[in-house]
């Protein structure tokens, strides 16, 4: 039977699941913005991606042959070679001395494990060449996070990188682990093993304290859009694989 996958690519703000009330996507709608409201609207959105299209494919079963799992790395590849770009221009173009010290420590803790999935994916290869693919969708929705090291402010940054990508990190790992790594042989997911993506979720949020409520305004615009291209990235994840090798 041929899996199916949401088709919806750009959720909309505040109703990116169809079914879903604006009160459920946007929590606490009548209280004033603050750190505290903040969180908990990203526990709210953890929740909610954790319905997300790929990890029901994940969890159906179809991931069953090497050569759907390499096909899902050849792919996830993309993203991981654009999140490593997009840690290192967020480091690099800040001079924010209350930031750095943070961007620098994440950015280490992050660094290389896009060549530690290239390795991966070679070494199960007899001739050492990794599958090379290419989807100009799935580019233009990595290429979001890129772009928006550059137009947005250290503390909305923190907001995409550390409260959205890697809560995101924290859901995703758990559900590809057992699909993709069902024998723990790949070093990219033993590095994403324990609470590290936890760890990184919460980095920078002390940075975030006694902001103005036209700045909290701001970051939970921030954190809607993130929150809808993260969950976007992952459904087309799930569909390219499906394009290259359909379920029987």
């Amino acid at each position: 039977m041929k899996a199916a996958l949401n088709t919806k690519r750009l959720p909309q703000k505040a109703a990116y699941h169809q079914n879903v009330q604006p009160s459920q996507t946007t929590p606490f709608p009548h209280k004033s913005p603050s750190l505290g409201i903040l969180i908990r609207r990203n526990e709210q959105f953890k929740k909610d991606f954790k319905q997300n299209s790929l990890f029901k494919l994940m969890e159906s079963g179809y991931f069953d042959t090497e050569e759907k799992r390499q096909s899902f790395l050849a792919y996830f590849q993309i993203w991981s070679n654009y999140f490593q770009k997009t840690m290192l221009l967020k480091t690099a173009l800040c001079e924010d001395s209350n930031f750095t010290p943070m961007f620098y420590q994440h950015f280490e803790e992050e660094y290389g494990h896009d060549q530690m999935l290239i390795k991966d994916r070679t070494k199960v290869r007899s001739d050492r060449k990794v599958n090379v693919k290419k989807d100009a969708i799935l580019e233009a929705l990595c290429n979001w996070f890129l772009s928006k090291m550059l137009s947005l402010t250290p503390y909305e940054q923190i907001v995409v990188m550390n409260l959205c990508v890697e809560a995101v990190a924290a859901v995703f790992y758990k559900f590809a682990k057992p699909a993709i790594d069902p024998t723990n042989q790949l070093k990219h997911f033993q590095a994403h093993d324990g609470e590290i993506d936890v760890h990184h979720e919460k980095m920078g949020l002390s940075l975030l304290e006694n902001l103005t409520i036209s700045q909290y305004s701001r970051l939970f615009e921030v954190q809607e859009d993130a929150w809808a291209m993260c969950e976007a990235l992952m459904e087309r994840l799930g569909e390219l694989v499906i394009k290259d090798i359909p379920s029987k």
